[in-house]
């Protein structure tokens, strides 16, 4: 490739002299000297970029546009750029990136001295390639002293376009603030109880539930919708079916509501497993058939990560534990669920969260008797370890029918229930660079089977079950990070 830097440069050195420090704005148009090959690779041969040329030659695509008058675009899957940095006290840090788009599904990652630190960073639709928004990685740890940042262009969208990039940023990992204040807000429409929920352009989604507990525990097709920053529940359409115990996830686009319990709303009767799977479209209001688990479940766990969404763990409709675990890739044309290695122990009533591109199932239970929670926690996909379930430190003590975030740097555990059948209100953060569970502020009252998402840097808690009955309340944090 015939380039516009020098390629006698053989070494990366930094753009304006000296290599960037934390918390400084590094403008995706400073990357490092150095040419093709060395500090960046570019997969076409001349500068596209309208104006770029003004302010750097080059074979990067820098065109006008972005915060300080230039920015790169162009991009195309499999390019990178380097950045020298200065790292200048050891500590966890997390990347920050100013990106634009007009679709879903293109991705990037950062390495620091050949190491994957960020995990998959996706750029979301902004909806104009000059209308920025800022995306932040997952926590990761760097040592001190001087280092390059090599940011690596992944996955293009349909349009085969990564991205623009106007800067990237590191910046120290927020540190939990454990000292939590709850406060209520506008109740639910009705008290539910081993509802499921998927966060969606900051509001939170709640779909199914057990709404009635006596004679016999009797499930709703009843959704809804609560937006936090209204302070307002409202109706969405009703599901296709009455169902509970499902596993639910978002794309950022839809969201999947995939096995579990369904209740005959005519004779009241459960079928304890499932292998339907629904799409639901919040523009449209609307649900559609999307591609069935390979085996009925219920009770079991779902997660999205990197374009798929793993299901895992749950009952059959024998109510017997199961291990498997199934993938389905929402990028392909055709997708079909395929097998993905099973956990090492039957779990049902579990929680689930990803967290720095690794899936956690959380606690929950081995059979059927609620009484009997498992203190148990699985991480998934470990790039030191992959295709592996892999064991990190445990719960205190046994817990299921639980409540668990993730936000980006730390997991929160919050009430469900304990050996014995108590229901609790306890919480818990689990640091995943100590490996440690730390006991925080307790939820204001204990909860069985509630609902809990992470919007906004606060947790919006909701729903569940107490010794009163169903729950219709809903609890807001302070920020916690």
């Amino acid at each position: 490739m015939q380039t516009l830097e020098s390629r006698r440069l053989l070494s990366s050195t930094p753009f304006h002299g000296t290599p960037f420090l934390a918390n400084q704005t590094i403008e995706a148009e400073d990357f490092d000297t150095g040419g093709e090959g060395v500090s960046f690779h570019d997969t076409t041969p001349t500068d596209q970029g309208a104006g770029g040329s003004a302010y750097r030659k080059t074979a990067v695509d820098i065109q006008t546009g972005g915060s300080n008058g230039y920015d790169i675009g162009y991009t195309a899957a499999g390019e990178w750029l380097t950045f020298s940095v200065n790292i200048k006290q050891a500590g966890n840090y997390q990347l920050q990136a100013r990106v634009a788009n007009t679709s879903t599904g293109a991705a990037i990652h950062a390495n620091f001295a050949g190491v994957n630190k960020t995990g998959t960073m996706n750029i979301p639709n902004t909806g104009g390639w000059q209308s920025y928004q800022t995306v932040t990685s997952n926590t990761f740890s760097l040592s001190a002293g001087a280092q390059v940042m090599k940011v690596t262009l992944d996955k293009a969208t349909t349009a085969k376009a990564v991205g623009n990039f106007d800067w990237f940023k590191i910046i120290p990992a927020p540190v939990i603030n454990s000292k939590l204040t709850w406060t209520t807000m506008a109740q639910a429409p009705e008290g539910l109880a081993e509802a499921q929920s998927a966060t969606l352009n900051g509001k939170m989604y709640v779909f199914g539930g057990y709404n009635i507990t006596s004679p016999e525990f009797t499930g709703t097709n009843h959704a809804y919708v609560y937006d936090p920053a209204a302070n307002l529940w409202a109706h969405i359409a009703n599901l296709p079916q009455a169902l509970t115990h499902t596993g639910v996830a978002s794309d950022g686009r839809y969201i999947y509501i995939a096995g579990g319990y369904v209740t005959n709303l005519t004779t009241k009767q459960q079928t304890f497993a499932s292998s339907n799977v629904w799409r639901y479209d919040p523009q449209t209001n609307a649900y559609s058939p999307f591609v069935p688990l390979p085996a009925p479940r219920g009770a079991g766990a779902m997660v999205y990560l990197n374009g798929e969404l793993h299901y895992f763990g749950g009952v059959d409709l024998n109510r017997d534990g199961q291990t498997e675990h199934w993938i389905l890739d929402l990028d392909d044309a055709d997708p079909e669920w395929t097998a993905a290695t099973p956990m090492p122990f039957t779990r049902n009533h579990l929680a689930a969260v990803v967290l720095n591109d690794r899936i956690y199932a959380i606690g929950g239970q081995e059979g059927i008797d609620d009484k009997m929670p498992d203190p148990d926690v699985l991480m998934y996909w470990d790039p030191s370890n992959p295709n592996q379930w892999a064991h990190v430190a445990d719960l205190p003590a046994g817990r299921s029918h639980m409540a668990a975030i993730s936000t980006g740097s730390h997991i929160i555990v919050m009430a469900g229930e304990a050996s014995g059948g108590v229901i609790i209100s306890s919480t818990l953060e689990y640091d995943p660079i100590a490996n440690t569970w730390t006991p925080i502020t307790s939820m204001p009252g204990p909860r069985l089977a509630p609902i809990a998402n992470y919007i906004n840097g606060k947790i919006v808690f909701a729903l569940g079950y107490s010794v009163q009955g169903l729950q219709k309340t809903t609890w807001i944090s302070n920020a916690i990070v």
